[in-house]
């Protein structure tokens, strides 16, 4: 479907968009006369198959300096960055034992070019030490990438060390584009013979480290800044591919500007000779998961077919990967409907036909052997489970696989008691391997016991088979079950615990959850209660970068106790004006933990945005719309506000502070520039208050 190389985009963790496929025999005829300075040994043969779940090995290999030419030995920095050992090949069985399936080997390569003659020769220990990791990796049987990481230099870097460069500069983009050349030719040659489970990554997130955000912002020429990007990488992956061997195939990844995939302006796929994998069987592996978790959440798939398949198309088409053909159109006319002969690939399309086809009367597959569900023909009441529980409405038809718990909310757990039952009513899911499977436990939703360490199945009451996690005591896993509604006491003893929060975890969709006996909800009585606030006034001292980005930043500073009361703050009375000129064309608002609706130019912030999350704080902001210069007068003034609650806790405090402070948020996510010498202005300290 499209060629062989990768387009990466790094966000936080490590996200791939592979176009990815096993090769066909004749690839595997490849004539491999010219050796590498080592022969590749056998267990580095073989066809690449999936990234499955990936590991980076950081701070290691990649580990450096960026102060001067020097020649550093093999030893000499793989420690330096907080690593206490050097990587053994033990180290790197544990990693395939736990299950990863593909490593990331980051390669820094600046401090070991032995020649200053602008051939940047690659010290040959090493080398063999980037080949050693490489073999141990592969040996255990894991996919591996190798790359150019932070050889990537700031200007005043460039004068002094080797490497490459971002910015406008022609005569270091003259250096930069031989060093890469240089490089790649280098490592190209050394793995050539190499199988496909050998990955090269070009560059590690290319940016102008002088830049905007040392350059992980977006920049003004950013534009530039992409091709300059796509020529580097026209320029390795024109190298790898002229060293012959296998990487006259290999999969080679390419990234745009610092790995962002918002950050693609000027940024093309560079022109690659390597032919199209033929990945059927690939394909279908992905129609097969993406209309299965379609169908599962009741989205209807709309298959797109361009006319083009890789034998048919234009150049362009083949660099954008843009082959999304599947009616064969130049099929002779009067060839049967039926006869797989219009389709480019029947196999594909009939996949698709099957996945998506429902009976219209959609229920589960029984099976005699089944300990839980009914013999076949018959459909278990699973509700009458839950008659004389509170159901939680919230949580039905949430899916989850390890590491994302589904919690209970607080305003359930708070009310449990001795003597309630919670039940839950779950069905498989598939995990990010594909596999689908139920498992599951209970936990406080990081991982941590709640005191709860049996089930129950609520067909026969029968206790489940469960095991003690090996790395979280107290927290007990259930083994493989089926389908059913499952259940646990409160009892005296994990009571407390319980109320503080607890979560289901493991690979597993919820259908229903109800709990019993709860205790009955209280209310605060320090409801509905409207305050005046006050009118303040900010001179700016700085300038915004630019109109998109200044705003007025609001924060209602919930108090310790009563934090995790359901509090409204409404009929907002607010009036923002800059230079006398009013901002906003409407000036009433509600907003809550979870929902926001009123301000024009106003949008909720997210819990982990400008404060720590435990601190739950209603945090807005409030877009000014115009770029703010020195000078300029932006006034504030709080009119009038409600503040009720809804929580259970009859003495929790209503806090009764909003501040609000002028900044340019411009530089980075979660980060601002302060515009002028004030800071978290109180709009609203509780002093004026007006009964209703």
């Amino acid at each position: 479907m499209n060629k062989k190389f990768i387009f990466m985009s790094v966000f936080s963790v490590l996200i791939a968009f592979a176009f990815l496929a096993c090769k066909t025999d004749s690839d595997d005829a490849e004539n491999l006369n010219e050796n590498p300075p080592d022969e590749a040994p056998s267990y580095a043969a073989g066809s690449f198959t999936e990234f499955g779940s990936g590991w980076n090995l950081g701070n290691r290999l990649d580990a450096c300096q960026w102060n001067n030419k020097t020649l550093e030995s093999v030893s000499s920095l793989e420690t330096k960055w907080g690593v206490p050992k050097a990587t053994t090949e033990e180290m790197i069985k544990v990693v395939a034992a736990r299950g990863f399936k593909t490593i990331r080997v980051p390669v820094s390569w600046h401090n070991h070019i032995i020649a200053d003659d602008k051939t940047y020769t690659i010290d040959s220990a090493w080398m063999a030490r980037v080949k050693e990791v490489v073999d141990w990796s592969l040996k255990a049987g894991l996919n591996v990438i190798i790359n150019i990481h932070h050889d990537n230099l700031t200007s005043a870097e460039m004068s002094k060390c080797y490497g490459y460069s971002v910015n406008t500069n022609t005569t270091e983009q003259a250096t930069s584009k031989a060093y890469i050349k240089s490089v790649w030719n280098q490592v190209a040659t050394y793995f050539r013979n190499y199988g496909d489970r050998l990955i090269f990554e070009i560059l590690n997130e290319p940016r102008n480290r002088d830049g905007n955000g040392e350059g992980f912002a977006a920049q003004t020429n950013q534009a530039e800044l992409n091709a300059l990007i796509t020529q580097y990488e026209q320029i390795a992956l024109d190298e790898i591919r002229t060293t012959g061997g296998n990487n006259a195939t290999r999969y080679v990844m390419v990234t745009p500007y610092c790995a962002s995939a918002d950050l693609t302006e000027g940024w093309s796929l560079p022109t690659d000779t390597a032919t199209d994998k033929q990945n059927t069987s690939d394909r279908l592996k992905w129609i097969t998961y993406y209309y299965t978790k379609a169908k599962e959440i009741g989205v209807p798939v709309i298959a797109w077919d361009n006319g083009h398949d890789w034998s048919n198309t234009h150049e362009d088409d083949h660099k954008n990967g843009e082959c999304h053909g599947y009616l064969k159109t130049q099929t002779a006319s009067g060839t049967a409907v039926t006869s797989d002969s219009w389709w480019f690939f029947p196999t594909l399309v009939n996949k698709m036909v099957e996945l998506a086809t429902t009976a219209e009367d959609e229920t589960k597959t029984v099976t005699v052997n089944d300990p839980v569900n009914p013999t076949p023909g018959e459909v278990e009441d699973f509700d009458k489970y839950f008659e004389g529980t509170e159901v939680i409405a919230e949580l039905a038809d949430k899916a989850t696989s390890w590491g994302t718990a589904i919690s209970i909310p607080s305003a359930y757990a708070k009310r449990l008691q001795v003597g309630s039952r919670v039940y839950f009513w779950l069905a498989e899911n598939t995990d990010g391997n594909g596999n689908k499977y139920l498992k599951f436990h209970v936990d406080n939703g990081n991982w941590s016991s709640v005191g709860v360490s049996e089930y129950f199945n609520a067909k026969d009451n029968s206790k489940l088979s469960v095991t003690e996690d090996t790395d979280n005591a107290g927290v007990y896993n259930s083994d493989g079950i089926a389908a059913g509604v499952y259940y646990f006491d409160v009892t005296e003893t994990n009571l407390a615990t319980l109320k503080n929060g607890f979560a289901l975890q493991g690979n597993l969709t919820v259908k229903k959850v109800g709990i019993t006996n709860l205790a009955a909800e209280t209310v605060n009585t320090l409801v509905g209660t409207t305050y005046i606030g006050k009118k303040i006034t900010f001179t700016a001292t700085k300038a915004s970068k630019d109109a998109t980005n200044a705003i007025v930043f609001l924060r209602y500073e919930r108090s310790a106790k009563g934090k995790d009361e359901v509090i409204s703050f409404s009929d907002v009375n607010l009036e923002v004006t800059v230079n006398g000129v009013a901002v906003t064309t409407e000036n009433t608002c509600t907003f809550e933990l979870d929902t926001y609706t009123g301000l024009e130019g106003a949008t909720k912030l997210t819990n982990d945005q400008y404060a720590p999350e435990d601190q739950k704080d209603y945090k807005v902001k409030i877009s000014l719309g115009k770029q703010i210069a020195v000078g300029d007068v932006v006034t504030v003034e709080l009119k009038g506000a409600k503040i009720s609650s809804a929580g259970d806790d009859a003495n929790a405090e209503i806090p009764k502070k909003m501040t609000a402070t002028l900044v340019d948020i411009s530089e980075t996510a979660g980060w601002w520039t302060l515009l002028s010498e004030k800071e978290s202005e109180p709009l609203l300290n509780g002093d004026e208050e007006k009964p209703e």
